[in-house]
């Protein structure tokens, strides 16, 4: 009896609900020779978010910061709006981090941003998965873009 307990707890983990995984709605300005390309995208919060060129080179990256509370490590997300190459948030332990330095845009170039958003999820038994969510957008520069 217990051994069919045991099975059934655990067949039961396994098929627990699907996180979701719908995709992160992305949106860019495009850059002009007095305002640098703005960032955004929701659901809020994104533990990473990375610009690249035509040729899929990046030319910068930022990723979530954390810190330790109580013992306890817990992640600070990235909040939008972000512009092209600032650092949200301050300078502390528990913000952002960079990634790859932002490069100057050129002019007439189409870039693409990338946000992307890992959390959820405990593997073992309790059968839930990470949730990955994922999103783009274009946008183009008139003038050099110096970060």
């Amino acid at each position: 009896m217990r051994l069919l307990l045991l099975s059934a707890l655990l067949a039961g983990c396994a098929f627990a609900p699907s996180a979701d995984d719908s995709p992160l709605r992305v949106s860019a300005t495009n850059g002009t020779a007095s305002a640098a390309p703005v960032f955004s995208w929701t659901p809020t919060g994104a533990t990473s978010l990375w610009v690249t060129d035509p040729d899929d080179r990046s030319v910068w990256g930022i990723e979530a910061g954390g810190r330790t509370t109580a013992g306890r490590y817990e992640r600070v997300l990235l909040e939008a709006p972000v512009p092209y190459g600032a650092f949200p948030g301050g300078e502390d332990d528990g913000q952002p981090h960079t990634t790859t330095a932002a490069q100057p845009l050129r002019p007439g170039t189409t870039y693409t941003v990338h946000v992307t958003y890992l959390g959820g999820g405990s593997g073992g038994f309790t059968g839930r998965r990470p949730i990955v969510r994922q999103g783009s957008a274009t946008f183009t520069v008139s003038s050099r873009i110096d970060p």
